[in-house]
């Protein structure tokens, strides 16, 4: 059973910048590329610029949980929400 996982963030005003991951964590997790799928790093932005959505499809739990066990994983998403906090931006996932 495959598993979505939706991320939508909002930031307080169009002048703060989105965080970016940087491009050497982006070339390896395309190693989880047969397990998960997405937008492969496109985001769906709101009229108004605040809000964007990305959403990711893994192939099953197991698959996600290999993904979100893997410690630059692990790593990459505390320095994401460490920057969200200290700009402002609100982020929620949801899980199907």
């Amino acid at each position: 059973m495959t598993i979505t996982v939706t991320t939508t963030e909002t930031r307080p005003n169009t002048t703060t910048v989105w965080y970016q991951p940087d491009m050497s964590y982006v070339s390896y997790i395309q190693k989880y590329n047969g397990t998960r799928t997405g937008t492969k790093g496109l985001f769906t932005l709101s009229p108004d610029g605040l809000t964007r959505t990305y959403t990711v499809i893994y192939t099953s739990a197991y698959d996600r949980g290999t993904f979100m066990a893997d410690s630059v994983v692990v790593n990459e998403l505390q320095v994401e929400s460490t920057y969200n906090s200290n700009n402002g931006i609100t982020s929620t996932r949801t899980v199907s």
